[in-house]
């Protein structure tokens, strides 16, 4: 006789009113159910509706008694009896048509700050990318005249490209076909810290301010690709293949911006869950995402609140059957 079928469970939890939790619970202890993935999405589709339902009817808006509406009323009509305390009531924002009106002498003429003159010239520093108003509106006038030739000229003079581009746009956006620099090839990972680590090595790549005020700490250009190596190397280990999909749930913490940059690295897809989500909003977004792996780390703090990042990710998986393996 085979055993309950993920249908089973679900008319029984709807009968004796348990909760998704217990539900899941109930599941797990019986190991001779068969849970297909119609079935899986089913079950799925019957808690986001069960969900819904919850949100219309919390955000539906609810009847006054006719008791407050008399009294509203009474108010109006300068009846005393009925009139509430005016410390209590809510104050009004009256708006004149004079006031909502814009009229010359409320439009104040532009005022133009320019960059001190250490910026503008620097000695020693690195040029500003726009020096002047003058630049800028030159620069501007050419984007919209002359689109293809200054984004091109941007794509060459500020990335780093794998294989040449071509074409530098094509298609529109009216007809949903817009596609830029179609023939090229980089890699994200590769811009953002290879180049800039062979230039410079020893240059800070950012600042990680931590959750206690006064520990901070600076990457360098040269640890940041170390970090990065490393990590997608050892996600490569797993046999992660581009265009397949990584779950983050960190910290605020320099690994996240690593983590992220690593799955650049070997094009694959990921997703960032905020870490101070609960284990079933977790669960959630991978399965929808259908992760592989999850990267995470033991605990963060957050306002001085420890927050048991690993634990929580122990209880999502519980659900998520397509995980493989947790970093």
């Amino acid at each position: 006789m085979e055993g309950p079928t993920i249908r089973d469970y679900i008319d029984a939890r709807k009968k004796s009113g348990m909760s998704w939790d217990e539900f899941r619970e109930l599941k797990d202890k019986n190991s001779g159910a068969e849970f297909s993935d119609k079935a899986m999405l089913e079950w799925r589709r019957q808690l986001d509706a069960e969900r819904d339902a919850k949100l219309s009817k919390k955000q539906a808006p609810k009847e006054r008694p006719s008791e407050e509406r008399r009294k509203d009323k009474a108010a109006d009509s300068g009846d005393e009896r009925h009139r509430p305390d005016r410390r209590h009531r809510r104050p009004t924002l009256l708006c004149t048509a004079s006031a909502m009106t814009s009229t010359d002498e409320h439009i104040q003429p532009a005022t133009v700050y320019p960059p001190p003159q250490r910026l503008a010239k620097p000695e020693g520093r690195a040029k500003p990318h726009v020096s002047s108003m003058a630049e800028y509106e030159a620069l501007y006038k050419e984007s919209i005249e002359q689109p293809d030739q200054f984004w091109a000229r941007m794509a060459t003079d500020t990335l780093t490209w794998d294989h040449p581009f071509r074409t530098v746009s094509q298609g529109s956006l009216k007809g949903g076909d817009m596609a830029w620099f179609p023939e090229g090839r980089l890699n994200v990972a590769y811009n953002c810290v290879d180049r800039w680590a062979q230039a410079d090595p020893d240059r800070v790549a950012f600042v990680y301010e931590a959750d206690e005020p006064g520990q901070s700490s600076k990457v360098t250009y040269r640890d940041l690709l170390e970090k990065v190596c490393t990590l997608a190397n050892v996600l490569a280990s797993f046999g992660l293949r581009k265009g397949e999909t990584v779950a983050v749930y960190m910290p605020m913490i320099p690994e996240a911006a690593v983590a992220m940059l690593a799955c650049a690295r070997l094009g694959l897809v990921h997703t960032v869950v905020f870490a101070g989500f609960s284990s079933a909003s977790l669960a959630e977004r991978v399965i929808d995402a259908r992760a592989r792996v999850v990267i995470t780390a033991d605990e963060g703090l957050r306002g001085g609140r420890p927050i048991r990042t690993k634990a929580i990710v122990d209880e999502a998986l519980q659900s998520c059957p397509e995980v493989e393996k947790v970093l």
